[in-house]
């Protein structure tokens, strides 16, 4: 790819910080193509709506949509947005991978999404990402807590557009 870090810098943009390349998102969290390519050539970049496509492309990970010349992240915003994703039940085995030391504080309060708007879990071992980067590989536990919420009810979650 003609620009390496693209992915990242289009993760950024999507889910986080619209404004860093003087986009705005739509309700659902979509952005014109050529609106952000443009945006990203005002702030420096040398990018091109192929690019952006290529990007999308090469990202093995289902992290973004590209539909009618709009693009948007998929999952893990922390801007509010509304994907209309359907809720799902929970599997009745569920991975959350962490590391030992939070472990007490979970098991007294349930998971809880930190700075996100969602917790990661898994339904299948070893999850097919290890979603927490080197930090939760082997050496970190992987709790297999029930399908449930702190507070005891039964929890439905969303499935993302990559599964």
């Amino acid at each position: 790819m003609r620009n390496p870090g693209l992915g990242k810098l289009l993760a950024y943009v999507l889910r986080h910080r619209p404004d860093a390349a003087g986009v705005a998102l739509d309700a659902a969290g979509w952005v014109d193509v050529d609106e952000l390519v443009a945006g990203l050539r005002r702030g420096g970049r040398r990018v091109t709506a192929d690019d952006v496509r290529k990007a999308v492309d090469a990202d093995g990970k289902g992290r973004y949509e590209l539909a009618d010349g709009r693009i948007r992240a998929a999952q893990g915003h922390s801007v509010g947005v509304e994907l209309g994703l359907e809720p799902v039940a929970p599997p009745a085995v569920l991975y959350h991978g962490t590391v030992e030391r939070f472990l007490p504080s979970i098991l007294a309060t349930g998971l809880r999404p930190g700075s996100g708007s969602s917790c990661t879990s898994a339904s299948t071992w070893p999850p097919h990402s290890w979603s927490g980067g080197a930090a939760a590989r082997p050496s970190s536990s992987w709790w297999t807590p029930p399908a449930r919420t702190r507070r005891g009810t039964p929890s439905a979650g969303r499935r993302t557009a990559s599964g």
